[in-house]
């Protein structure tokens, strides 16, 4: 576990396909009826979609490289770049805002 976020949890892991470090965003999907129909989980869930599919389209430099996803029964994972260091969040607390 490297980090915890609005929706999920964020794991550092091992592609094995390339050998390289990934961060892995993981979603637990709703499994009871009531989880099921529980608005703020599917709120969740719609915006993880939805920062998948934003990713997808982004290619920069300066953008965390998306590098695909996965949806199962109990879980919704979205893979990306692993850059090693602190978050953005962490950073702007111990320095501040960041002039354009």
């Amino acid at each position: 576990l490297i980090g915890r976020g609005t929706y999920g949890r964020v794991f550092l892991a091992l592609n094995a396909t390339t050998g390289e470090m990934m961060a892995v965003k993981q979603v637990e999907m709703p499994q009871t009826i009531s989880d099921q129909e529980d608005i703020r989980q599917l709120n969740i869930i719609r915006a993880l979609e939805t920062e998948q599919q934003n990713l997808e389209k982004l290619d920069h430099p300066n953008i965390v490289q998306y590098l695909g996803f996965e949806k199962t029964k109990e879980f919704f994972s979205v893979f990306l770049e692993y850059v090693p260091g602190s978050s953005i969040g962490s950073y702007l607390r111990r320095h501040g805002k960041i002039e354009e």
